[in-house]
């Protein structure tokens, strides 16, 4: 081999060391598990050639019945798990001509949460203050991928991203240890990155973006669903006073302020209803009054007047009477 060639080829593997880049990740044991979304697997090392028929029967089928579905494989060294071929049909995959099990398939899941370190207390989408050191949680089914040669874990990308718009592609911890967030090999089904955050000068406070990803062999590219490769965003509240946060959210006993306007709201009794209550009332007497001056008219005091005058006709009568005789 030619100096070149040789220094091209550590090249190479320093790029791949340095980038997180697992080379055998595409290489599918026996038995393996391959996820739904990752594309240019090779399945020879599974006993799988480009000839082979994979078949699959559904839960419940026993394997003396027709398979329920069967994929002849066309490239055994650049397969690809189709999202829709595999999606309903997840677990065992067997080879047609001897049933036996070749390949798992599964559904990828993956999550991201976030942990005090000190107190183990799960500070997920809560004010996270400044002295306080945190790690993330990562759940997932992508673990498996470490039984794959020479590979140490799924490999997971952690995306922080500050108030400003600037994303990090490291954190820094309490030592000093600066931890990069790009191919974490996650190993294990809850996976803790370890001390991996310190709050403190020079993150600066507010609301930070954070969530992960999984590309592994594409599979992101292929099938990108919230939950499966990439996880919802969290929206984490970072920065501020250590102590008075904790103690801002006690002193919320304000309310106590607000409820001595409420005996002041008796004013509504200043509602003078009673006036108007009594203002109705007070219309129908007007109302009685007026019909009696219309019953005046047949005044009771003219008939004394026509008696008077009755008399003094009579009067007047009796002395014509007399006159005449």
């Amino acid at each position: 081999m030619s100096r070149k060639s040789y220094y091209g080829m550590l090249l190479l593997a320093v790029i791949c060391l340095c980038t997180g880049v697992q080379a055998a990740i595409n290489t599918i044991p026996a038995g393996g598990t391959v996820f739904i979304g990752e594309e240019g697997l090779d399945l020879t090392a599974a006993g799988i050639d480009s000839n082979t028929q994979l078949a699959y029967w559904q839960p419940g089928n026993s394997l003396s019945n027709a398979p329920d579905y069967v994929l002849l494989v066309g490239n055994a060294i650049n397969f690809y798990v189709n999202p829709q071929i595999f999606t309903e049909r997840t677990g065992p995959w067997y080879r047609m001509s001897d049933q036996t099990v070749v390949l798992y398939v599964q559904d990828p899941s993956l999550a991201i949460r976030f942990y005090d370190v000190d107190t183990g207390r799960d500070a997920t989408g809560l004010r996270v203050v400044a002295g306080e050191q945190m790690q993330f949680r990562i759940d997932n089914n992508l673990y498996p991928m470490m039984g794959r040669p020479g590979v140490a874990g799924a490999p997971v990308s952690i995306h922080v991203r500050d108030p400003n718009g600037v994303e990090y592609t490291s954190l820094i911890n309490q030592a000093g240890v600066s931890t990069s967030l790009l191919d974490i090999p996650v190993n294990s089904g809850s996976y803790f990155t370890g001390p991996i955050w310190y709050i403190n000068a020079p993150y600066i406070t507010g609301i930070y973006d954070i969530w992960a990803v999984c590309n592994a062999n594409r599979m992101r590219d292929n099938y990108e669903v919230v939950g499966k490769t990439i996880t919802a965003v969290l929206h984490q509240p970072i920065g501020g006073g250590a102590i008075t946060i904790t103690i801002v959210t006690p002193t919320t006993t304000t309310p106590t302020t607000t409820t001595t306007p409420v005996p002041t709201t008796p004013v509504p009794t200043t509602t003078t209803p009673i006036p108007t209550t009594t203002v109705p009332p007070t219309t129908p007497p007007p109302s009685t009054s007026i019909p009696p001056t219309t019953t005046v008219p047949p005044t009771t005091t003219t008939p004394g007047f026509g008696a008077l005058a009755a008399l003094a006709a009579g009067i007047l009568a009796l002395i014509v009477l007399r006159k005449s005789h």
